[in-house]
């Protein structure tokens, strides 16, 4: 190669070599496109004279209602909607936010864009306390870890309301998530948390495919739909505490997904409770005594008088719920000591309403209602380190103003109480002998010694200034 030419490629192979180590690094921002609102890396906002407000280039608040899509380039800032409308012209997306980290989205109106929220290789994003309805797809993680989706209205996608794609460890807490064709849609993501929210009106409620490992379902209302949790190629699934009520099908469990836990939660009135189609080594109970899952379409009997089915609940030849609730399952938060919060749950076909925990004398209080001229009952769990007694002889049940039988069940740190009672409206009130906050004989003295050193101190206070 001459001179010339070798001097011609040295400079060109420098000058792509620049290139692409700028472009690796995020270096040149995007040019700006026209209907497209960018927070840049530098904290500036193009174009300037949008309705979006920052003093401290942290938070960025709607000053009004805008309708293009905004492009974020900047981590660790918030952006708040001041509860103003993000409006689209039915394409294209609402937020995009690619390669970020540490960025909350709250309090405004998606609508009308084809994407509302776009996450794209970024992390620790949290999207709270918004109304999202748009064209296709609600919000759209990929790549996108430890992020959080809590307090949104989701609803109206014809597509999707939230998909989930190489996402792990993500939180969906509180969410309303209401008439989309698919609910929600996890793939590759192991270890997601769906926490409380309400998941109805929508063809598929949850849809987990494809190495969604160690994930997470509790306390959720999945109501109304087609299908309501659909699980495919997931291993080790915990599914606890939810409702399940009005489906066509309850919750559906297909090929390899061994080891998932189903248990604690209320099967209602779906056409089709449960269907498992080439899988096993599923857990449909958590063992005795803790029990299984309330079948409404259980016809078994308790003749021993603990709360669960004499008999097991059998979906399959490979899928049976050993210990079925004879009631629907409640949980209630009794209180939290030393931040821990400590709950009581509660089997029963009565109407629970009015529950309280006082801890000054460990006393648990709920109302109990039905239909008059027939038989109720309780099967109670309570945490031995919230309320117990050192003889179970000792507790003490109350429905109205009448001690009851029950029976009494010690299982490590629980204990678990059964009794019946003829309906009406009625307060249930139970007794134990200790509870929690207890000041154990090293801690009384203690404070006692303190008491008295501070009474001393001021005493000699006193005398100094008199």
């Amino acid at each position: 190669m001459n001179p010339v030419r070798k001097a011609v490629f040295s400079v060109a192979l420098l000058l792509f070599l620049t290139l692409a180590l700028a472009l690796s690094f995020n270096v040149f921002p995007v040019k700006a496109e026209s209907g497209v609102i960018y927070i840049r890396a530098d904290g500036s906002v193009e174009p300037s004279g949008v309705p979006i407000s920052c003093i401290d280039n942290v938070t960025y608040a709607f000053t009004g209602n805008i309708n293009d899509s905004i492009m974020v380039e900047r981590s660790n800032i918030i952006i708040d909607g001041n509860g103003y409308t993000l409006q689209g012209s039915g394409k294209g997306y609402g937020f995009n936010l690619t390669r970020i980290n540490n960025v909350t989205i709250r309090n405004m109106n998606i609508q009308n864009f084809s994407f509302g929220i776009i996450l794209n290789w970024s992390s620790f994003i949290t999207v709270s306390a918004n109304n999202i309805s748009n064209r296709a797809y609600g919000i759209w993680l990929w790549w996108s870890p430890n992020s959080t989706i809590s307090k949104n209205n989701i609803a109206n996608h014809p597509t999707m309301g939230v998909r989930l794609e190489e996402s792990p460890d993500t939180t969906f807490s509180g969410n309303n998530i209401e008439s989309n064709n698919h609910g929600v849609l996890v793939s590759w993501s192991p270890r997601i948390t769906f926490f409380g929210n309400n998941i109805t009106d929508n063809y598929y409620g949850a849809f987990i495919r494809s190495h969604c490992d160690f994930n997470t379902l509790s306390r959720n209302n999945i109501t109304n739909n087609y299908e309501d949790i659909h699980m495919e190629k997931s291993y080790n699934t915990t599914v606890c505490e939810n409702n399940i009520a009005n489906n066509t099908v309850g919750i559906s469990i297909y090929v390899l997904c061994p080891n998932s836990k189903i248990f604690h939660n209320n099967f209602i009135n779906n056409a089709k409770q449960a269907h498992s189609i080439y899988t096993a080594e599923n857990f449909w109970d958590d063992d005795y005594p803790s029990g299984g899952n309330y079948w409404s379409n259980y016809t078994g009997v308790d003749t021993d008088q603990d709360g669960l089915g004499d008999t097991s609940h059998i979906l399959d030849d490979q899928n049976r719920d050993n210990h079925p609730l004879m009631g629907p399952f409640s949980t209630f938060c009794a209180g939290t000591w030393n931040e821990t919060a400590y709950n009581v749950d509660i089997i029963s076909r009565s109407n629970i309403a009015s529950f309280n925990f006082s801890p000054n004398d460990h006393t648990l209080t709920f109302d109990v209602e039905g239909e008059n001229g027939t038989t109720g009952f309780c099967r109670i769990t309570i945490p031995r380190v919230l309320m117990w007694c050192d003889d179970p002889n000792d507790w003490v049940i109350r429905v109205g103003s009448n001690l009851v039988d029950r029976t009494i069940i010690e299982d490590g740190n629980l204990t678990y109480i059964y009794f019946t009672y003829e309906h009406s409206i009625e307060t249930v009130q139970i007794q134990s002998t200790s509870g929690v906050p207890e000041f154990t004989s090293s801690t009384f003295l203690l404070l006692i010694i303190t008491v008295t050193l501070a009474t001393l101190f001021l005493k000699r206070k006193h005398k100094l200034y008199t």
